[in-house]
């Protein structure tokens, strides 16, 4: 015989004196113990999460119901308020890792959505206390590796997309990063840097170029920066910012410079032997082998690159 499925929230608590803040709804038989069987397997297999090191290190905590609820959506708001009451994603007092109500899909505009935004989107207080509390915590591996997934997803890609779309969005980032950098937030770049030499060593520097080098060569990062140039082409806007970044690059005396030293460096290679390899034959330089063989000399800086001469 079924049971009328109940949705209720639960309090685990271990021997420590720290709490856990849940979720769940009873099971077939109308048992308030599924969850909490779950919760052990996982803690037996190892899973990396506050909770279960904890299980782990004090032992099976004892289960308590806190509120009972005909439907998920009233469950989620009443986990939301049970976990601010115990201050459960206190490191020093719980195990949550969020404020609650996360998983919910609610249809935009219900009256549960709106109930949901004034409560805990934007709830500054609890978004505040969210945030202190998880100040220097670390998230653990399994969130990583999920938040990772979810952000290759279509679903993700979709969402990012949309947010890179919204002009007012976009302005927002703008101006809190101009604030960010003018209230001294460069010197905090520079100093969480410390200490990284493998990335500023020219070792790192080294395998970074030897990276991006392999990668742009491939058949993947073509298909990548043949995706970005799509994308940038299409907009005409970013078409106009980019010849006017272009225009501004060719004009500055760096660029002068830099032009310079590769005509220098051109010059210096296409006076240099060279030997066409499927034949072994050999010329006194690229433009040499440009005139016996009735090509341009691009055509033969061409096959320098692709490997069918080489420079001796």
């Amino acid at each position: 015989m079924e049971h009328e499925i109940v949705h209720f929230v639960y309090c685990l608590s271990f021997s420590n004196g720290k709490v856990y803040i849940g979720m769940s709804r009873t099971d077939k038989r109308g048992l308030f113990t599924l969850r909490y069987n779950n919760h052990a397997k996982a803690a037996n297999l190892g899973k990396d999460l506050p909770i279960y090191h904890a299980w782990r290190k004090y032992g099976a905590p004892t289960q308590s119901i806190l509120s009972t609820h005909k439907t998920r959506e009233e469950c989620a708001l009443s986990e939301i308020e049970f976990i601010t009451k115990y201050d459960s994603i206190n490191r020093n007092k719980g195990y949550n890792l969020c404020g609650g109500g996360e998983g919910l899909n609610i249809a935009p505009n219900s009256a549960m959505y709106e109930l949901m935004r004034i409560k805990v989107w934007n709830n500054v207080e609890r978004r505040k206390k969210c945030s202190e509390a998880l100040k220097g915590r670390r998230p653990s591996q399994a969130t990583i590796d999920a938040s990772n997934q979810w952000k290759s997803s279509e679903s993700g890609k979709e969402v990012f997309r949309k947010a890179w779309q919204n002009n007012e969005r976009k302005e927002k980032a703008s101006n809190r990063t101009r604030k960010q950098m003018a209230e001294g937030g460069s010197d905090h770049l520079k100093r969480i840097m410390v200490g990284r030499g493998e990335v500023r060593s020219e070792a790192g520097k080294e395998a970074q170029r030897t990276k991006m080098t392999a990668l742009m060569n491939s058949e993947e990062g073509k298909k990548i920066a043949q995706k970005g140039y799509a994308a940038m082409a299409g907009n005409p806007e970013n078409l106009k910012k980019w010849k006017e970044g272009t225009d501004r690059w060719r004009a500055t005396e760096a660029n002068k410079k830099n032009c310079r030293r590769m005509s220098q460096l051109s010059a210096q290679k296409s006076k240099r032997k060279v030997m066409l390899v499927s034949t072994g034959q050999k010329f006194e330089s690229q433009t040499a082998m440009a005139e016996a063989l009735n090509v341009s000399c691009a055509c033969v800086s061409l096959w320098v690159k692709s490997g069918k001469v080489e420079r001796i």
